[in-house]
């Protein structure tokens, strides 16, 4: 009987010199850096604050899900489409005689590496789109809080306006299934896909990880001298 209670208690006390041993500190250090408003991380590491998940295969229909039209937040008689266009034209834009929809301007389209000048060339894209957010998690979050994603003004780069062509070759996609065709914008683009999934605690598929990992490495992301970080501005 002694030697049994000697075992046993040499036993527990393996046990618990290993579970001092495990490496528990780092992982606390990585949700931290995840939550922490303003923190700036590194793509590769960043990826560890997005839950890897299936995708989810509920019905989706937009404009029940996210709202049919852009909204008018701050009821300035703008809506976020004109919004996004006067915030990101490189000159001061030209309205319609009504004041409210925008004509011209000069803006960049990240996607093709192309100037526009002209409104109605271009698209004002989600960059992670409603339905991918939809398979993400939002189809546990209330009407007002998609509405909230679809016109998220608080950071510069959740909307982006781009060339309609690109954004209808995007569609809904995610990396694993599109990227843009001018690969100079690929740093960029995967940096602020997973900046908007942080911003509102969206998940990724397998697929989705490993292709964000790969195109960054071929795009030669880390060997830049100063390479996009993912910025943590989470959404209200």
């Amino acid at each position: 009987m002694r030697n049994h209670y000697l075992r046993l208690k040499h036993l527990a006390a393996v046990l618990l010199l290993v579970a001092t041993l495990l490496p528990t500190t780092p992982a606390i250090a990585r949700s931290a850096s995840c939550t922490r408003e303003g923190a700036t991380l590194q793509l590769l590491s960043a990826l560890s604050c997005l839950p890897v998940r299936a995708d989810y295969t509920g019905a989706y229909n937009r404009s029940a899900q996210f709202g049919s039209s852009w909204t008018d937040d701050d009821h300035d008689g703008l809506d976020t489409r004109a919004e996004v266009l006067i915030n990101e034209s490189t000159t001061t834009v030209v309205m319609n005689t009504s004041g409210v929809t925008v004509k011209s301007g000069r803006w960049y389209s990240l996607y093709d590496n192309k100037f526009v000048s002209i409104a109605i060339q271009l698209d004002v894209d989600h960059m992670v789109p409603l339905a991918e957010v939809w398979r993400s998690g939002s189809a546990s979050w209330t009407l007002a809080r998609r509405k909230s994603y679809a016109n998220d003004l608080g950071v510069g780069w959740t909307l982006r306006a781009v060339s309609l062509g690109e954004n209808r070759s995007k569609s809904d996609d995610d990396p694993s299934l599109w990227m843009p065709p001018y690969q100079g914008s690929w740093c960029t683009y995967l940096v602020e896909w997973v900046d908007v999934k942080i911003r509102w605690g969206l998940s990724m598929n397998s697929a989705e990880k490993t292709a964000i990992r790969d195109n960054w490495m071929s795009a030669g992301c880390s060997n830049r001298a100063k390479p996009p970080k993912v910025r943590v501005r989470l959404a209200p």
